[in-house]
């Protein structure tokens, strides 16, 4: 969560943090406000290393993809395309990051890495967002490809905060114009 010009972000994160520890929630909110000093957690060598495996987990799902799809073009049609991780201290490099996956959608890649959502209050990037149409001419209705999310986990079980993100993602797709997505994906650290 951040605050832009007077608005509060929130991202996926924000909503799970919120149904794990609702004055969790609020403490960081404070703390980002500047109403109470930020707590300093101590390093957590565990931690650290559970997110280096889920970084190289992520890794080889992305190198496993544009092995398999090539890479895409924004724009374009086919190919695994990626989106560059924009600032949260500029409106200008979220709506940016939007745009660009706006585009990648519309074109029709196969898959995005890093999908870049932004509505002026939600704020969320999606791991993998996979083309699952027939690569005709999408929905008939908008003309737009059909999409499915998709988060890299490095747990081997799905958890209901990662199905919360994942679902947050197909509603960002909603509201870009693109079918509903029928089902969202979690990419398991055990292959399944």
């Amino acid at each position: 969560m951040f605050r832009l010009d007077d608005t509060w972000v929130t991202s996926p994160t924000d909503l799970v943090g919120a149904l794990r520890c609702e004055y969790g929630f609020l403490r960081i909110r404070a703390e980002k406000a500047g109403l109470v000093a930020p707590l300093q957690p101590e390093d957590d060598p565990l931690l650290a290393r559970a997110a280096r495996l889920g970084d190289a987990h992520e890794a080889r799902t992305l190198a496993r993809l544009e092995a398999d799809l090539g890479v895409g073009t924004i724009g374009e049609p086919g190919g695994v395309v990626r989106i560059d991780r924009p600032s949260t201290r500029s409106r200008a490099d979220l709506e940016a990051a939007h745009a660009a996956t706006a585009a990648a959608l519309a074109g029709g890649a196969d898959v995005v890495f890093q999908a870049a959502f932004f509505d002026g209050r939600r704020h969320g990037l999606a791991d993998f967002v996979v083309r699952v149409d027939d690569r005709g001419a999408g929905d008939a209705a908008g003309g737009l490809p059909a999409y499915e999310p998709a988060d890299t986990k490095l747990a081997r079980q799905a958890k209901v905060e990662a199905l919360l993100q994942v679902a947050d993602y197909a509603e960002h797709l909603i509201d870009l114009g693109h079918p509903e997505p029928r089902d969202v994906h979690l990419w398991l650290g055990d292959g399944s």
